[in-house]
């Protein structure tokens, strides 16, 4: 292949930033339009994401081939694309990226396809309290855990907080320190900690949803609204109005998103913020946070009640759209 091809894409991950990611024969950088050039030939890409598309690997692959634009290369974009639907894209010459390495770019007579290793595919599944337990560990990335520290933060048993331990160990994702009772983990790579934890399933869709309508004239003022009504409640803002609050991402959000604790029904929490349950219209979506993994953890930011930035980060990935506000909410914010 020629060495001069070169992919441009609106926001360049962390890993290619930085230089961790290295994809032999082909130049990636941040810009627009998203384009593939080859000596003098260019392609325009059209950008696909999977979570508007269907789940099933073949049907999404088809649908991003049917989606592109007269004249332009489909171009699939995720965090993390799962072997499965690499495989239907490439069946499909659909050419993709994610921010683990995997590269598939196919045009006529260029081919770029790069594999890599899945070191950070998930060792062992953590349920939603070692999730809980994993994201506060990786919150204070520096410190040196114990067990008993670990299930004094993350409210969780003595056992609960040895078991998420031992599945970090097996995951090389910490090292250890001392022995015995005085035995401290760390982290070893904060960055690849994430790309781990971002692939556990527990969590990443709450058991209940509801989508309702809260009168304010600005964003900040539904936010102020929804902690002053739901206050004696526990809550937590996350996604990408979350992102927002600490100073990433659009300052107009058709959504804010709110983690809901407890079990009870979550129109009763729409009673008490007064606001309307409706599909239509909506901007406030409540999310029943059953794991506690936005509530535990969570920062009051201007009198708003805003969840634990990792969990802001996990989150925004199942919003429409949220995968480039992730990617760069990781950046500016997270930075690992």
């Amino acid at each position: 292949m020629n060495n001069s091809a070169q992919l441009r894409i609106g926001h360049l991950p962390w890993r290619y930033a930085s230089g961790r990611i290295d994809v032999p024969g082909l130049r990636i950088v941040e810009g627009v339009p998203w384009e593939l050039r080859v000596g003098d030939r260019v392609w325009h890409l059209t950008h696909v994401r999977p979570e508007e598309g269907p789940r099933e690997p073949a049907a999404f692959a088809k649908h991003a081939k049917g989606v592109a634009k007269k004249g332009a290369l489909p171009f699939v974009v995720a965090p993390y694309l799962r072997e499965d639907v690499r495989r239907a894209l490439e069946a499909a010459a659909v050419s993709y990226f994610d921010f683990h390495g995997n590269v598939h770019v196919e045009a006529p007579g260029v081919l770029v396809h790069v594999h890599m290793p899945v070191t950070q595919e998930p060792s062992a599944a953590l349920g939603i309290v070692g999730v809980r337990g994993a994201q506060t560990i990786l919150a204070q990335a520096q410190r040196a855990w114990g067990v008993t520290d670990l299930a004094s933060e993350a409210r969780m048993s003595a056992g609960q907080a040895q078991n998420v331990m031992k599945t970090l160990e097996a995951a090389t994702l910490v090292h250890t320190e001392g022995n015995g009772p005085a035995r401290k983990r760390r982290v070893t790579d904060p960055g690849r900690f994430l790309d781990w934890l971002n692939l556990q399933k527990a969590g990443r869709e709450p058991r209940g949803k509801l989508t309702c309508s809260l009168y304010g004239r600005t964003p900040q003022a539904v936010w102020r609204t929804i902690s002053d009504r739901l206050e004696g409640t526990e809550h937590a803002i996350t996604g990408a109005a979350a992102a927002s609050i600490l100073g990433v991402g659009p300052t107009s959000l058709p959504r804010t998103v709110v983690r809901i604790g407890g079990r009870g029904p979550l129109r009763l929490v729409a009673d008490q913020l007064q606001a309307e349950p409706t599909d239509r219209g909506a901007n406030v979506m409540l999310w029943s946070d059953t794991g506690r993994l936005g509530i535990t953890g969570s920062s009051t930011i201007e009198g708003a009640v805003v969840a634990p930035k990792v969990r802001v980060y996990l989150d925004l990935q199942a919003e429409l759209r949220g995968v480039d506000l992730a990617s760069e909410f990781r950046e500016r914010v997270l930075g690992y």
